[in-house]
């Protein structure tokens, strides 16, 4: 269910071990699909911080670019516990 730290967790899972271990790479939607399922968790502070792991994965790749999805998924996963001075600095 949407919106559960279960199911941000399971998302993350996904991106981090199933697709690898099929032989898949994950890609721009892949990631921002995991960090639309961390910023949909609220009021918790390590949801936030979990969507900015997530999103600094993205941006270690050198094959893929953040777009606006992934900057508004990790703004909304801060904007969601009050951070606004983290969402100012996105």
């Amino acid at each position: 269910q949407l919106g559960t730290w279960e199911a941000a967790e399971r998302a993350e899972r996904i991106l981090e071990d199933l697709l690898p271990r099929m032989g898949l790479k994950p890609d721009l939607v892949s990631y921002c699909s995991c960090l639309a399922c961390w910023a949909k968790v609220p009021n918790k502070r390590e949801a936030a911080e979990r969507a900015q792991a997530v999103f600094d994965k993205l941006v270690l790749r050198p094959d893929i670019q953040p777009d606006v999805v992934a900057y508004t998924s990790l703004m909304n996963a801060y904007g969601r516990n009050g951070e606004v001075e983290k969402v100012e600095n996105i």
